[in-house]
């Protein structure tokens, strides 16, 4: 009864450590990483042939992004490109509301505008004028946007390659 009573005990401690550990979660995404551990990840994406759409939700309590190598604070001008990308994203979103495909990217989509402040961080990739094939890239063709939202340590990632 008490070598039972001692593998139960043992079990119990060893599950508690690895739901402990799952409750962390570091990106292989160096933009991401640059932030520490997470907290929370939801990832949503909607992928075809050649193009995806990915949108992700990333808590990091104590996350200091002006650390970061990557993130620069939000100014007028850099809100005004944001601005620009969340339309496109948005676009890509309601384009998928009427068929099959995205349903999990489309129904869990959230972000505020309101939320945009001087006091968040901000980081953007694109492939603008990148050659592809005998062409380029445009702007909105393909990037990656990092907004951190300080009040509430969120960071929202949306991803575009069409």
């Amino acid at each position: 009864m008490k070598k039972l009573k001692m593998i139960s005990l043992i079990s119990a401690a060893f599950l508690l450590a690895l739901s402990l550990s799952a409750c962390v979660f570091k990106s292989g995404d160096p933009v991401i990483a640059s932030l520490g551990k997470a907290m929370s990840v939801q990832r949503y994406s909607c992928a075809g042939f050649g193009d995806s759409t990915d949108f992700g939700i990333y808590t990091f309590p104590g996350a200091k992004p002006g650390e970061s190598e990557y993130f620069k604070p939000v100014t007028a001008e850099s809100k005004t490109e944001l601005l620009g990308y969340i339309d496109k994203f948005e676009q890509v979103i309601d384009s998928l509301r009427d068929g099959d495909e995205g349903a999990d990217l489309v129904n869990n989509y959230r972000f505020s505008r309101d939320d945009i402040d001087g006091s968040d961080y901000l980081y953007i990739y694109d492939r603008e004028d990148k050659p592809i094939g005998d062409g380029a890239y445009s702007k909105y063709d393909y990037y990656n946007v990092y907004f951190f939202d300080s009040q509430t340590t969120t960071l929202y990632y949306f991803h575009s390659n069409i």
